[in-house]
């Protein structure tokens, strides 16, 4: 017999599962389905940096948003949240400038952010190397998260107190629409029933409706990533550094922006493995740094795989961070990459295949930081 729900997602995901709160909350009923026992994606595979400030003026709206959805969820799911600020560090005079410049935008936003000098720095982040730090640019109303337990934590709130069915390891093959009901077909042949589907697939574009994806200017992203130990560091908040300040899309913004960037050299170690470099401390104290970017037209197989280029990148990534945080010896436990998908030529893709079929996906970087408020906004528009 087949099971019938308002709403099925397709996607596990920060995003699928953002979409599901939203609707449980308003009392549809909804079915979740993850092709993996547990979120394996880009999700999981990120820093936990809930960072609005990064985003041009629409998507620090969705940002902000968000964290105070993630603030009322800690409240009764336990998200480890952590209410700590992000730290933006200039390194030179033109870092200086840009950060003075956003801070301007910052004031007429009225999106909260504090210039320190290199005399608070020195005070209040003491982990920051004085040769570095010349200025900064603090937020202090920003947050972090577990990556690895807030999709998780969430979900299992969700299943337990909002009645969400949860189907994972399970994939759906195949969606057929008749009458007024779309059918659904898994991995097993199970067949479910819904009134209306979102996909939220990531960076799958092979199993359902693999047309729409071909043609719809997407491209996979691969980050890299690593943790370890350094006896004694104390990292707090989010911090993120010049190579940040001279990547981010709220710089952009800035009037002196594309001056700066067009004195960079493009075929620098960082610029062709699109490396800047972040770091944040889990409670367990192990740090986490990152990150680079590399690129691929479609499909998950993104350039910068092989081994070699994965120690280099790595080996580059701890030596620029002892540069700028007081660490003498880093004890490498772990490296990883996440993949995503992200949209060439607008910032995220939806596409309805039916009045009554929705593809939302190619969030690009965004999604851990965005899809609570980007989701709520769009169900808010169709009026659900």
């Amino acid at each position: 017999m087949e099971k019938e729900f308002d709403f099925a997602i397709v996607g596990g995901g920060i995003m699928g599962t953002s979409f599901a709160y939203h609707l449980l909350q308003r009392g549809y009923t909804v079915a979740l389905f993850d092709k993996n026992y547990t979120p394996i994606e880009a999700s999981v595979r990120n820093f936990g940096q809930v960072v609005p400030s990064g985003f041009g003026a629409e998507w620090q709206k969705y940002g902000i948003a968000s964290m105070e959805i993630y603030r009322s969820i800690q409240k009764v799911a336990q998200l480890d949240l952590r209410e700590e600020g992000s730290l933006y560090i200039a390194s030179n005079e033109e870092e200086i400038r840009l950060i003075e410049e956003l801070n301007t935008i910052n004031q007429k936003n009225q999106y909260d952010s504090i210039i320190f000098d290199a005399s608070d720095i020195a005070k209040l982040y003491p982990e920051i190397k004085h040769s570095y730090a010349k200025a900064a640019l603090h937020f202090p109303l920003e947050i972090q998260v577990n990556p690895k337990t807030t999709v998780e934590r969430m979900l299992h709130w969700l299943k337990e107190k909002k009645q969400l069915h949860y189907f994972n390891n399970v994939t759906i093959q195949d969606i057929e629409v008749s009458s007024s009901k779309i059918h659904l077909t898994d991995n097993f042949k199970n067949e479910y029933t819904a009134k209306k589907v979102m996909i939220c697939s990531g960076h799958d574009f092979k199993t359902l409706f693999p047309e729409i994806f071909l043609n719809a200017g997407l491209k996979t992203v691969k980050l890299q990533m690593l943790s370890g130990i350094a006896n004694n560091t104390k990292i707090k908040g989010s911090i993120l550094t010049g190579w940040s300040i001279r990547r981010y899309e709220c710089f952009q913004e800035c009037p002196s922006y594309q001056q700066i960037i067009a004195q960079e050299d493009p075929n620098s170690f960082q610029r062709l493995h699109g490396i800047h470099i972040l770091a944040k401390q889990e409670a367990d104290g192990t740090i986490i740094l990152g990150d680079s970017h590399h690129y691929a037209s479609h499909g998950p197989n993104a350039a910068g795989t092989d081994y070699e280029d994965i120690i280099n990148v790595n080996d580059f990534m701890i030596a620029e961070a002892k540069k700028i945080l007081n660490i003498d010896h880093f004890e490498l436990r772990n490296t990883w990459a996440g993949i995503y998908s992200q949209c060439t030529d607008k910032p995220i893709l939806v596409e309805n295949i039916s009045d009554d079929i929705t593809v939302v996906t190619g969030i690009g970087g965004k999604g851990m930081t965005a899809s609570l408020g980007y989701t709520q906004d769009f169900l808010n528009k169709l009026n659900f």
